[in-house]
């Protein structure tokens, strides 16, 4: 729902900017056009970097605690849900005035020397499947494909490795929504008067 909604979002915000850089381009001309984009465009990626250092710098890593789930035939089954976030985590960084946070994990596992990494995960998406760690999804199946992926491993020490847990980064995704619902539209809306003064120039020196 929120992916629609975002591209709704983005294909409202271009149509309006563009209408607006139609107009500006006749009654300011193309190199006022150029700045004012050029200018959004810096200002809104500095906020949306930001933003994403904020995020990174309340990223947990629960490496351990994922690593005692690990099976003795190791593997890893792991259905990331809001409940199996509230156990991961310390207490202190579940707490809100609304609740537990939606929150985010990837997880980097290796196999002796083959690395590999899961798929993103959202506690708060319901329909996602269990995220599965295998031997299979990690080590190659044979060596000429181990060569090519890291050949200065040992592919027969991989084969009986035990599983190991790198990282598990869990890691809030409020941020995200902010950029999706604010940065991104601003992105555009800079981007649009940017683009058009462009072509306009284009234009005229050909």
């Amino acid at each position: 729902m929120q992916a629609h909604w975002g591209s709704l979002i983005f294909a409202l915000v271009n149509f309006i900017a563009t209408i607006g850089a139609v107009v500006l381009v006749d009654k300011k001309g193309r190199k006022f056009l150029l700045a004012l984009g050029s200018a959004g465009i810096i200002a809104s990626l500095i906020c949306v970097g930001i933003i994403f250092r904020n995020t990174e710098t309340q990223r947990i890593d629960c490496k351990e605690a994922v690593q005692a789930l690990v099976t003795p035939d190791q593997k890893l089954s792991l259905a990331y849900t809001d409940e199996t976030a509230r156990k991961l985590l310390p207490s202190e960084s579940n707490a809100g005035p609304n609740g537990p946070r939606p929150t985010t994990l990837i997880v980097t596992y290796s196999y002796g020397d083959f690395t590999a990494a899961t798929p993103v995960a959202r506690s708060d998406d319901k329909s996602a499947k269990a995220l599965e760690i295998t031997r299979d999804s990690c080590v190659p199946g044979n060596k000429t494909v181990a060569f090519f992926s890291n050949p200065f491993a040992n592919f027969d020490a991989a084969a009986n490795a035990p599983l190991k847990i790198e990282n598990a980064l869990i890691i809030p995704s409020q941020p995200a929504e902010r950029f999706s619902d604010g940065g991104l539209p601003v992105f555009v809306m800079a981007f649009s008067p940017s683009a058009r003064g462009s072509a306009s120039g284009w234009r005229f020196r050909n």
